[in-house]
């Protein structure tokens, strides 16, 4: 053969091989231990106190971001100076 030549490998996986491919035994163990865990609920794991920012902990807070510019800081640091925050104009 030459050394040009090209060459396609085909590896045909039957079922068996193809689940232990993606699963092995550990992975079962830990995604059944999961299903059997009990779901708690916001209340049940934020402190009462907290409660009332259960907005900032929602999934729909996470989907967007806010509007750009938005409680964006930025510090300044200079040797032998406090640190000091000015607003972004971004």
């Amino acid at each position: 053969m030459e050394d040009d030549e090209e060459h396609i490998l085909c590896v045909m996986i039957r079922k068996p091989e193809k689940e232990a491919a993606v699963h092995n035994i550990s992975q079962n163990l830990a995604i059944e231990a999961e299903k059997k865990k009990l779901k708690h609920s916001f209340e049940d794991i934020v402190p009462k106190a907290y409660h009332h920012f259960r907005s900032v902990f929602a999934k729909e807070s996470f989907d967007e971001l806010p509007p750009r510019g938005h409680g964006i800081t930025q510090l300044s640091l200079n040797l032998g100076h406090s640190p000091t925050q000015e607003r972004s104009t971004i």
